[in-house]
């Protein structure tokens, strides 16, 4: 399976997290925001030492500044030109208020800016807070990838569990878990259904939801979702990080983020997928190693 870290580029304390496990070969893909400007020169190092892993663009359109200068009017920004929370912009997407020509402007420029950053395009695109399947920004990002990116063979990762494993694991043994994560596949089945139908390389199933604040440890939540054998087209996504005061003013996983990192640089985290007979991997898609 994929093992992705979300986040690079949120704080130097996720960013040099993220770059330890890289560089011990525990990640196989890392997804980056691209709009925050705080420690900006660690994506060189990123570059440096992600030759086997996939690259990803973080799509980022809630509590952020933009790359572009979306007018108010445009359902993404409030009165200070800064995004909205993941609530008002769910609530303006199903309403269908956003500014498609604001939102696809937005999207390409945090694409190009993944460029710059990296000498070439997103070898995937996910969204902070899973953005990326909502109404209106999934038809557009869609159309942004099939219209000017589709030669880079990007792939689009989406929610989704199987139903069996999803009742017999979340809602009997962790049901914190399985309201919230419903909420996320409804929304990732309807963007598999427009990925498919545009021929856009997409994951089989996304692992590794659980809630802000578990009540579990990561090493627990791991083992439950390896529970499902997955195969080489399933992501597992986790926010790996160490703490710093900066990063806790912004992020309400901060706390959690240590307890990730500590596992999967951990022999136990190689045992595990040992005795499970799971491999990392990259996304293998339309020719891709």
């Amino acid at each position: 399976m994929i093992i992705c870290a979300d986040d690079f580029g949120l704080s130097s304390a996720v960013n040099k997290a993220i770059l330890r496990l890289v560089d011990i070969k525990r990640l196989s893909a890392v997804s980056c925001i691209v709009t925050a400007d705080s420690a900006v020169s660690e994506f060189g190092e990123l570059r440096a030492i992600s030759v086997g892993i996939d690259l990803g663009l973080h799509l980022t359109l809630t509590d952020a500044l933009p790359l572009s200068s979306p007018p108010i009017n445009s359902g993404l920004v409030d009165g200070q030109g800064r995004f909205l929370s993941f609530k008002k912009i769910l609530m303006s997407a199903y309403a269908g208020r956003l500014n498609s020509d604001a939102l696809v402007a937005e999207i390409k420029l945090q694409i190009d800016a993944f460029a710059r950053h990296f000498g070439r395009h997103p070898d995937f695109i996910d969204g902070h807070q899973h953005i990326q399947q909502m109404p209106i920004i999934r038809d557009f990002l869609l159309k942004t990838v099939l219209s000017e990116y589709r030669n880079s063979k990007v792939y689009i990762r989406s929610s989704g569990l199987p139903w069996r494993w999803y009742s017999q694991n979340l809602l009997r043994f962790r049901p914190l878990y399985s309201i919230p994560n419903l909420s996320i596949q409804i929304a990732g089945l309807r963007l598999k259904s427009l990925l498919n139908k545009m021929g856009i390389s997409t994951n089989r199933y996304l692992l590794g939801f659980h809630p802000v604040k578990p009540k579990f440890n990561f090493k627990d939540i791991f083992q439950a979702y390896l529970r499902m054998n997955p195969e080489r087209s399933d992501i597992f996504f986790c926010h790996p990080g160490f703490v710093s005061d900066a990063t806790r003013l912004r992020d309400q996983l901060v706390e959690f983020r240590l307890d990730v990192f500590n596992f999967l640089q951990s022999s136990a985290s190689v045992d595990l997928l040992q005795e499970k007979g799971v491999c990392i991997n990259k996304m293998a898609y339309q020719g891709r190693d």
